[in-house]
Formats: structure tokens, C-alpha cells, sequence
């Protein structure tokens, strides 16, 4: 250990290492210098296993691959490939048809009225050709038979045959289209449509003459023309329907009425009492609104609101904040109307929002005395972006004398970038940036080697016709040793450099002038620690074999061993995973099973006992409560719908679940 911690505090690397590494066992204390050089080439050794071949930079090549801009993200590829798939469709059917994209939509305003307008008229015909009379006197057509003289051949007669309504005496006739709602979904709001101003054709009063002419022929077709805007579930206020279902039992009491009555029961309290009590004066015109008071007086107030709201949050999160609490604080009713503007006057696009990311309850309402309400917005954007809205609350009768007579709500939203996202974001800068430094290191190593020949060696008195280089003078000088790499003879002449004199001259490479002066040195700790990195440079000149650099990296059991603790964890967790999974399914339906029990029991007991409150305690108290759940969880597992729950739940479970394993191989793989 005090040798390896010597060399390695007076051994720097020199440029020579970055040539030439250093790969044999008997000194250690190069391996820390080199490390960098270590790491590049067993990164050169899994990159020929694999196939990676880095191309030179002198001419192009048409096996380069280009990065993609999807590449680090599946979902994106997927989608981009989703839309060029729709636009070689949409193509080909243009094509084939002679159609804009816009007439083949089904649902567009263009085509809604021709759609209809077409279903009318084929309505009308088998209307009239299914008329009995129209089929009593209907012939078929026949074709004598004749002589053809060009060809010298007997033609037979040809029978005309009939369309299938004639033949089957009835035809069964789809109306087809899709409810306001539905097309609103997929097409946008009416506005958005290009409008949906109906044909004078389908309103038009021959029409209807018409048709109430053929009626008998039309209920023989279809018995009645469904209204496909009235098949949709629109949904109802909980207040109303709740209002609706005890509307027969509870009266409803007004506001006027309240105060009515509780003026009247004040009164009656003053009069028992003796005592006068004035009551305040409500104003004909009055607003709260959040903390602030307006009244309409003869003169409008000076203050204004504006509000400003800011929002934040990731893609596809929901943040709710409520922004205004209106409250009526007069006699009359106030009106309200929202209305839109730009944010910015001069740029009405900056910052627009696409997608409806403020979402609240915009139309125009009302009022009445002492009522309240509370603006609520929702901000649910799709996508990293910053957008902005902004809104005026108009109230009729207006309070400020502004030129802006209205109450300001500016929305803010934020949405930024998933971790996940941000974090692939970085991955790929920092291996863009680590790709570049090694270019550049690469390049600058290039440069230096270029150099190399232009250094001329001294000259040297020899019997040979050429000169000699530093490697051959080294093993002439002293015979017995081999010198096979500059890096060797550079870490001498450092060693010299560090034991000389400042005056005296430079290495002859000789070793005995080294050990000389090793030896010369007057503490026997230096003369130990130099004599120490002489001979531990001069034995790599004696031929010790290379590290086995593939043996110890490829023949690793330790990579084997964590794919395996790994794979083992995920197996145990996915398998109690998928435990409780299936009792919580049990569980749900469990729920409804017995839900479903106690209703028939209840009813059961009501039929048997007259409806007795008594009688059903009794007979729920001798009911074994386990044993009926035993019985309903064996009767449970038998139903297809459970069964199918359970499938659909285990096989998305275990897909993930093989996904998880796949990735950890793949990811110890390169361990």
C-alpha cells in the first residue's frame, strides 16, 4: 500500500498516456492516472460487441443515422406516425372520391341538411314503390328472345328482375346521424362548425303538403322519423331535481314572504314589549362583491375592481380557485353578463389559450334580492405553456363611472413540464455536452500526435545508416532491457529530472547514471521511495504478461447476481400486488352482492309483515351475517362479470409486470 500511494504521488501522467495505455498488472499506481483511458477502451470493447462503429470525420456516410426529436419519447413517435398514417388515408380517399376533407365528414354543417335533405327523398320513393296498387300493376319487363346475325348465335329472352323491396314487399330503413351534444365533442361548438343555419327545402310547405299526402305509404316503410337531438342524456341540476321530487309535499316559501314574516312577528314583539325598533333601510340598488360594497346612488362610485388570479400546475392536472363571491344587497334584481377580451390590446394572439384551459360558468344570469353566487374557475391545461385570459363581469344597473364599467378578472395559467420530462429533457443535453467534450478531446489528441514527427532527435555517431530513436538508443545503452513505448522512457527522464541538479545536463539514457543518482540522495527514505519507482518502471521492460482486461469484465458474476435479486424483487412484489388486487375486486363486488341480499330480504319482509319496522329488526338479527357473505363470495366467483374483471385487471397487471422485468434485464445488461 506505501508503495502504490508513492508512485501515484510523484508519477503524473504525461501527454505519452494518452497514446499508448498503460494495461499490465505490475503497476498499479499507472491504472489511477490512466483511468479515463481504461474507461475508453472497454467502452471501445462493448461498442465492437455490439456493432457501434464511430465513423471518421474526413468523409460523409450514408450509414449515419439521424437522431430523432421522438426519440426520447415513445408517446410522441406514436402520435406523429397516428398523424401521418390520417393524412395518406385522408389522401387516397380525396383521391378515389374528388372530395375536400370537409365534405367527408358525415357530421359537418355543409353536408347535415344534404343528409337529411337525401334520407327525406329515398323515404318518399319506397314510399311510392312499395304502394300495393304500385306493385299489383307492376310488370316485368321481357326481352324476346332474337336472332343475332353477326355473330350467328340464338339470344334468349331476358326476364327484367325486380329490387329486393318490390320482391320482399317491405324495406327496413336506418336514419342515421349523431345528437348535438355528441357532434358538439367531436366537431366543436356551432360557432366553430361553420354554422347551422337549416335548408329552406326540409321547412318548406310542399313539402309538408306532400308528405301528409303519402302518410299511409310512409308508416308502411317506417313507422315513425326519430328526433336523434332528443336521444341524448342531458343532465339536470341536483337542486332541481330535488326541488321537483318533494315539490307535492313541502311548499316553497319565497324571499319576499320571509321578510314579509318576519317583519310581522318583529312587530308583534314590539307591541307586546312597548318598545320601538327601527328597522335599516335596504337600497333599491346594491352589490357585494368578494369585500367589497357598491350602492347606486345619484352620483356612480369612483372604485373599481380588478382582479388578477394566477394558476400553476402540470399537464393534465386540475386546479379550482374561486375568483369572485357576488351577493345582492338591494331590492331590484341585477343582471350579469360575462364578456371576453384580449388580454393584451395591441397583440390580441400572445399568449391565447387553444385548448379551453379556464374553464367556468360564463353565461349571462341574475340575481335576485339578498341571493348569492360564487365564480368559480377550473384550469386543466394540455400542454407546457403559459396562457391568459381575460373576462368582464357587466352588471345591469352599472355602478362605476369608469370607461371600463365592468368588474376585470385577469387569469393567469402555468403549466410546466413533468419531472419525468424535464429530466429526459437533461439527459439528452448532458449526452449531447459529453459528446462534444469527447470530440473535442479527441481532436486536440489528434493534434498533438501531429506534432510528434516534427521534434527531430539529436544526432548520434552510429555505424548505421539511419538515425536512431530514442527506444533503440535506450536498449543499445542498456542491454538486457526491452523498451517497447515512449510513455516508459518519458517517466524516467521525469525521474531524472526530479533527482538532478539544475545545472547539470540531461539523461543519457543510461541507468546506471539514475541509479547514481538515486544513491546520491542523503535521506534513506527518498533513496527507498526513488530506487521503488525506478525498478518499478524498469520491470515493465522485462516482459511481465498484459492484464487480462476481457476475462475479469465479461466473466462477471456480480452483474449475473444483481439481475437476479433484481428479477426476484419484482416477482414478489407483482405477485402481492396481484393479491391484493383481487381482494379489493372481491371486495367492490362483494359490496353490490350484498346490497342487492338486503334489498330482497327487505322486500320479502315488507310483503310478508305488512311493511312491520319491528318484524325486519328481527329478522336481519337472526341472520348469520358470515355465512351469508361466505355463500355470496362462493356465488360471487361463478359470475362472468366478475370473471371478466378479473381477467382484464390480471392481464394488464402482468403485462406491466413483464415490462419490468424485461427493463431491469436490459438495464444490468450494461452493468
Amino acid at each position: 500500500m506505501a508503495l502504490n500511494s508513492f508512485i501515484n504521488e510523484f508519477s503524473p501522467p504525461s501527454s505519452a498516456t494518452l497514446e499508448q495505455p498503460d494495461l499490465t498488472l505490475g503497476r498499479p499506481g499507472l491504472l489511477v492516472h490512466n483511468r479515463h483511458i481504461i474507461m475508453e477502451l472497454v467502452n471501445r470493447i462493448f461498442d465492437n460487441e455490439r456493432g457501434n462503429v464511430e465513423l471518421s470525420s474526413s468523409h460523409c456516410s450514408s450509414v449515419a443515422k439521424k437522431s430523432s426529436e421522438y426519440s426520447y419519447d415513445n408517446r410522441l413517435k406514436y402520435w406523429k406516425d397516428v398523424l401521418e398514417q390520417r393524412k395518406r388515408v385522408q389522401a387516397s380517399i380525396q383521391e378515389k372520391t374528388g372530395k375536400e376533407p370537409a365534405q367527408v365528414l358525415f357530421n359537418r354543417a355543409v353536408t347535415v341538411d344534404e343528409r337529411d335533405k337525401q334520407t327525406v327523398r329515398r323515404l318518399m320513393d319506397y314510399a311510392e314503390r312499395l304502394n300495393p296498387l304500385t306493385i299489383m300493376h307492376r310488370r316485368e319487363r321481357v326481352l324476346p328472345e332474337y336472332f343475332d346475325c353477326s355473330t350467328c348465335q340464338q339470344v334468349q329472352e331476358l326476364r327484367e328482375t325486380l329490387p329486393k323491396a318490390e320482391r320482399d314487399g317491405e324495406k327496413i330503413v336506418e336514419i342515421t346521424g349523431l345528437p348535438s351534444v355528441t357532434k358538439e365533442e367531436l366537431l366543436g361548438k356551432p360557432k366553430e362548425q361553420g354554422g347551422n343555419k337549416k335548408s329552406d327545402w326540409l321547412r318548406s310547405k310542399v313539402l309538408e303538403q306532400r308528405i301528409g299526402e303519402k302518410r299511409e305509404d310512409l308508416e308502411r316503410v317506417i313507422e315513425f322519423y326519430p328526433d336523434i337531438d332528443k336521444l341524448q342524456v342531458v343532465g339536470e341540476s341536483f337542486d332541481k331535481m330535488q326541488t321537483l321530487r318533494h315539490n307535492a309535499d313541502i311548499l316553497y316559501v319565497g324571499e319576499e314572504q320571509i321578510h314579509k314574516i318576519s317583519q310581522d312577528s318583529i312587530c308583534e314583539q314590539n307591541t307586546q314589549t312597548g318598545a320601538v325598533v327601527e328597522q335599516p333601510s335596504q337600497p333599491d340598488c346594491g352589490v357585494r362583491i368578494n369585500e367589497h360594497v357598491f350602492l347606486l346612488s345619484e352620483k356612480r362610485s369612483a372604485k373599481y375592481v380588478e382582479l388578477e388570479v394566477r394558476f400553476e400546475c402540470e399537464p393534465f392536472e386540475k386546479v379550482v380557485k374561486r375568483v369572485l363571491h357576488l351577493e345582492n344587497l338591494g331590492k331590484k334584481v341585477l343582471s350579469f353578463e360575462w364578456v371576453h377580451r384580449p388580454y393584451y390590446d395591441k397583440n390580441s394572439n400572445l399568449l391565447k389559450g387553444c385548448d379551453d384551459e379556464f374553464i367556468f360558468e360564463n353565461k349571462p344570469f341574475r340575481l335576485i334580492s339578498g341571493e348569492c353566487m360564487d365564480v368559480v374557475v377550473q384550469f386543466q391545461p394540455r400542454r407546457a405553456d403559459i396562457t391568459k385570459q381575460k373576462w368582464m363581469l357587466k352588471i345591469d344597473p352599472q355602478f362605476f363611472c369608469r370607461k371600463v364599467d365592468a368588474v376585470v378578472v385577469r387569469l393567469s395559467g402555468k403549466c410546466k413540464p413533468a419531472p419525468d420530462y424535464i429530466g429526459k429533457i437533461h439527459a439528452v443535453q448532458s449526452e449531447v455536452l459529453e459528446k462534444s467534450n469527447t470530440k473535442m478531446v479527441r481532436q486536440i489528441t489528434t493534434r498533438l500526435a501531429s506534432l510528434t514527427p516534427l521534434i527531430k532527435p539529436p544526432e548520434v555517431i552510429c555505424p548505421y545508416k539511419r538515425t536512431l530513436t530514442e527506444l533503440e538508443l535506450f536498449e543499445f545503452t542498456n542491454p538486457g532491457y526491452r523498451c517497447e513505448r515512449y510513455h516508459d522512457i518519458q517517466l524516467l527522464k521525469e525521474l531524472h529530472q526530479r533527482l538532478k541538479k539544475p545545472r547539470e545536463p540531461a539523461w543519457d539514457l543510461n541507468i546506471e547514471t539514475l541509479k547514481a543518482l538515486v544513491l546520491r540522495q542523503e535521506s534513506a527514505d527518498k533513496r527507498a521511495l526513488y530506487f521503488n519507482e525506478m525498478i518499478s518502471i524498469l520491470d515493465q521492460m522485462r516482459g511481465k504478461p498484459p492484464i487480462e482486461f476481457e476475462e475479469k469484465i465479461l466473466d462477471n458474476t456480480e452483474r449475473e447476481r444483481t439481475c437476479y435479486v433484481y428479477v426476484r424483487g419484482i416477482i414478489s412484489a407483482g405477485i402481492d400486488e396481484w393479491e391484493e388486487l383481487t381482494l379489493t375486486i372481491e371486495e367492490a363486488f362483494l359490496k353490490v352482492a350484498w346490497k342487492e341480499y338486503m334489498e330482497i330480504q327487505y322486500t320479502q319482509s315488507e310483503d310478508g309483515a305488512g311493511g312491520d319496522a319491528e318484524n325486519i329488526e328481527l329478522l336481519l338479527n337472526e341472520l348469520d351475517e358470515d355465512e351469508i357473505k361466505m355463500w355470496l363470495v362462493k356465488e360471487l366467483r361463478h359470475r362472468k362479470a366478475f370473471r371478466d374483471t378479473l381477467y382484464m385487471q390480471t392481464y394488464t397487471h402482468l403485462c406491466n409486470f413483464i415490462e419490468d422485468i424485461v427493463s431491469v434485464i436490459e438495464s444490468t445488461d450494461i452493468v
